[in-house]
């Protein structure tokens, strides 16, 4: 099995995160969050969160000289 591509890694980020805001606008939609709702809110946060910490430590081990800088930028725009 090969290892994800750091790029693949920003990409599942930033899906996570869409995920995340539409279990946040679907459960706001009544104006009214349930404690079920926002425990689901939370497990998608979270694994926004997880994503993002399993790219930003691939984004570590680059060479400054290898488009860290791009990689970085993108994974930033990522957020939780």
């Amino acid at each position: 099995m090969r290892q994800p591509k750091r790029s693949d890694l920003i990409d599942e980020a930033k899906a996570a995160e869409e995920a995340a805001n539409k279990a946040l606008e679907d459960a706001s939609e009544d104006g009214l969050i349930t404690p079920t709702e926002q425990q689901a809110i939370g497990k998608v946060n979270q694994a926004v969160a997880d994503v993002k910490d399993k790219a930003q430590q691939e984004i570590n081990k680059l060479d400054p000289l290898k488009a860290k800088e791009i990689h970085q930028g993108n994974l930033d725009a990522v957020n939780v």
